[in-house]
């Protein structure tokens, strides 16, 4: 049973009067009709979940819960009808008889329904357009805050390993070990094979005269994550919505300090929905990474993105431009100090990326294309092409497994201020396998498998491999 009439008498409060829809029946059966005619969308595994939880909600008369959760059905569902209606009457409850009266003429403006469906949907439709003629509401701005807490434990089998165009701190010539020749001159004994020099020259070849032994670059880890979510409503605009975002991790290694990490990002962006199908973003995002206590990378963007879904998915277009300044940051480790020198550097790029839901909304695909270049004054000038894949499977309403795939290949023209022709890739897969407890919280079970083959670094290949287990506190 979705709809009972005590639950779905409407009330406008700013009209002071109570309007009691005696055709309550008919909504259920239209609203049950609706359902038949959505077609397959964005975002899977979560929906038949929010909208069941939403239903709670408004049979506890607790209508913002109930709004929130149905407001995040529809954008991962958007042409959910039977959501939109049951919003339009949550919408009603609250007052914001302006928004209501777009949902609904939404619902009408959709062909190929029912004509009975059609008919109680506008007379309802005309009977809240009567009430608000009569006194029109005040416009207020909505603030709605969500947010969550993270935990999590694992193991990492090479904390020094980095992809893309970060540094890549498992060279191997980093791994080698200072030693004092009978001469009394100190020399470097290098993983490549040869002793050289305090002055990079090479001396002779080891030939398993001094034994380095094997690197070990593995460690357990915690991990903290926070994030508060911000959205704004101006019910004057309703095509208008204002979001912000904060996240912060925490990353402390057991065996190797000296690669605890902090991360902090804040992204803010405007979106503008001309319709029901397609919209506009536009975003500003700003970066922090600190290792070991030192500032490491700042980066700081701006982004458009224009979304459109049709019966094939929804499709992005997006351009986006990032400003990223590298610090003056040294690592000890053992003999070993390595000093990095800062620069800034300016990465352009465009992307295309598709989605949509399968097998009764079980399953959602995705992909995405995205081309970069990146300047970063005569130092190095490179051009990248990332391709990703994504699915994510529910097995229940509370189990889900998500695998995701990325390629990413760069090919420099111009590294250390000199001409050149080198490439650098690098391969990430990660799954994950999420259980939700409740509302609130659920755990999950991490695994991440990553490679990276760089020219730049002297043809040399590594690897990296996470397993984390953790829960996440959702408020």
């Amino acid at each position: 049973m979705i709809l009972n009439s005590n639950a779905h008498a409407l009330f406008l409060s700013s009209c002071n009067k109570r309007i009691t829809i005696r055709h309550s029946t008919l909504v259920i059966i239209c609203i049950c009709i609706l359902s038949v005619f959505s077609p397959i969308q964005l975002k899977a595994a979560t929906v038949e979940q929010e909208f069941s939880a939403a239903m709670n909600h408004v049979k506890n008369e607790e209508w913002p819960q109930a709004r929130n959760l149905l407001e995040q059905v529809l954008q991962n569902k958007r042409d959910l009808h039977r959501a939109r209606v049951e919003l339009a009457l949550v919408y009603i409850r609250l007052g914001q008889k302006n928004l209501a009266k777009n949902q609904l003429k939404q619902v009408l403006d959709t062909d190929g329904l029912p004509p009975n469906v059609v008919a109680n949907i506008r007379r309802i439709y005309q009977q809240l357009l009567e009430e608000c003629l009569q006194q029109p509401e005040t416009v207020n701005t909505e603030h709605i805050f969500n947010g969550y807490a993270s935990f999590a434990m694992g193991a990492d089998s090479n904390v020094r390993f980095s992809s893309g165009d970060y540094f890549l701190e498992d060279d191997p010539l980093l791994d080698g070990i200072f030693i004092e020749l009978e001469s009394g001159d100190f020399a470097y004994i290098s993983p490549d094979g040869y002793v050289y020099d305090i002055e990079g020259n090479q001396l002779f070849e080891n030939n398993e005269r001094y034994d380095l032994g094997s690197p070990n670059n593995d460690t357990y880890f915690t991990e903290a994550s926070f994030g508060l979510g911000h959205k704004v409503n101006l019910e004057s605009i309703p095509t208008l919505t204002w979001h912000n975002k904060v996240n912060v991790k925490s990353t402390y290694n057991k065996d190797f300090n000296e690669y605890d990490k902090l991360k902090a990002n804040f992204n803010t962006s405007l979106q503008w929905h001309f319709n029901e199908q397609d919209s506009i973003q536009s975003s500003f995002d700003y970066k922090l990474l600190k290792r070991d206590g030192q500032v490491h990378v700042q980066n700081g963007g701006i982004g458009f993105v224009f979304s459109h879904f049709g019966q094939l998915g929804s499709w992005e277009v997006g351009a986006h431009w990032l400003k990223r300044k590298y610090h003056d940051t040294s690592v000890e480790r053992g003999d070993i100090i390595t000093e990095y020198i800062g620069f800034d550097s300016i990465t352009r790029s465009a992307s295309l990326k598709w989605s949509n839901l399968f097998f009764d909304n079980k399953l959602l695909l995705f992909s995405q294309i995205e081309s970069s270049e990146n300047k970063a004054n005569d130092y190095s000038h490179y051009r990248g092409l990332k391709l990703s894949i994504a699915s994510v499977y529910s097995f229940t309403s509370d189990l889900k497994l998500s695998i995701t795939a990325s390629k990413l290949a760069l090919k420099y023209s111009r590294l250390n201020g000199f001409d050149d022709n080198l490439k650098d890739q690098s391969n990430i897969i990660k799954a994950k396998l999420t259980y939700r407890i409740n509302d609130e919280l659920e755990l999950f079970l991490n695994g991440h498998k990553a490679s990276r083959k760089s020219e730049v670094y002297g043809e040399i290949k590594r690897e990296k491999s996470i397993l984390k287990v953790g829960f996440t506190y959702k408020f």
